[in-house]
Order: C-alpha cells, then structure tokens, then sequence
C-alpha cells in the first residue's frame, strides 16, 4: 500500500515539476533568446543539474514524510495487555490455574515420546491422546488405548505429574510418575517395580 502512494505522489510532484518547468520556460524565452542565454552549454547544464537536484530532493522528502507517519502509528498502537485478576482470599484459584497450565504443558511434551521398557516391551504416547504398545503383563501390545496427564495426590517431589494409561472402555488404568532426571530428560516411574524409564522422541 505504501509503496503505490508512493508511486502515485512522485508521479504527481514530477507532473507539477514539469509544468512549472514549461512555465518558466515560455515566461522567459523572448528574453533568454534575446541574449543568446537559452543556447549556451552552461546555461542547459545547470538547468539539468537545477532540474535532477529537484527531484531528488523531493522524491526524497516524500519517502522521509511517509516513513515517519508510519513510525508513528506504529508507535501510537495501543498494546493490550490484560492480567487475570485473583482475590486475595482465593489463592488457591490462582495456583490451582496455574497447575492446570502446567499440566497442559507436560501433556504436549509427552506427545509423540516412546518408552522402551525392554527388547520386546515399548510404549507409544500418540499426538492425538492415544496410546499403543505395552499396557500391562496380560496386554502386552494394545492399540487404541489413551492416556492423560493429571495433578499429583501428594505432590510428592520430584515428581511433576501422573501418567494414567487407560484401556479402551476406561474400565483400568496402569499409572506412572512424571519427572525429569539431571540432564532434563522426561521419563516415567512405575512405583511397583520401582523403575524409572527414559522417554525419547
């Protein structure tokens, strides 16, 4: 957009130029003939270096003129910014808002990780919820199961979260403990056999 008004504006000043120019010029050719002026080789250059001076400078004015109006509406934008507001005998919404937006975040970066608990045993966290791979002893290869990540019971450190693994109809549920180790690598604790299990992508 800007680039056209500016293309239209200097179409317009170079218009306006040349007809001063020609202004000018029939104003006073009787008299520069009448000395021999309009046909001196001085006299045509320094027209057209008069002439190139013009408009350099404004075609130059012109950019600096629309350069800084869009400085300035840039510069004159409203920047919106809005904190969500908590009382100050309701701390526990506050946090409670904030586990919830952690929760969120260790769900997405538990989507698309595979555990590999053995050779042949290995567990998929699907992007879509969904889960496939080993389940428990008696499912050792499911598919379509899902899974979620949930708040801790005890807030025990360091653990950060639950992982429940669920089989289709919701009717069990394997579940493991959310942490990350002293690289900041994520892996999983199952408390029965007391094991840690590093999630890779």
């Amino acid at each position: 957009m800007n680039s056209i008004l500016l293309y239209f504006c200097t179409t317009l000043l170079f218009e306006q130029f040349d007809m001063m120019k020609e202004k000018f010029n029939r104003r006073y050719e009787n008299t520069m003939k009448k000395d021999g002026i309009l046909e001196s080789r001085k006299f045509k250059i320094a027209v057209g270096v008069i002439n190139v001076c013009l408009i350099i400078g404004l075609a130059a004015y012109l950019i600096f003129s629309l350069i800084s109006k869009e400085r300035m509406s840039v510069s004159n934008q409203d920047i919106a910014v809005v904190a969500k507001e908590y009382s100050a005998d309701d701390p526990d919404a506050a946090m409670e808002d904030a586990e919830d937006k952690m929760l969120s975040v260790y769900a997405t970066l538990l989507q698309g990780s595979t555990v590999n608990l053995d050779d042949t045993k290995v567990m998929h966290f699907e992007i879509d919820g969904s889960f496939d791979g080993f389940f428990d002893t008696d499912n050792p290869d499911v598919k379509g199961y899902s899974y979620e990540v949930i708040s801790l019971e005890d807030n025990s450190a360091p653990y950060v979260a639950n992982v429940n693994i669920y089989n289709k109809d919701k009717t069990s549920v394997v579940q493991y403990k959310l942490s990350f180790d002293e690289d900041s690598n994520m892996q999983l604790y199952y408390p029965e056999t007391d094991q840690n299990f590093k999630l890779e992508f």
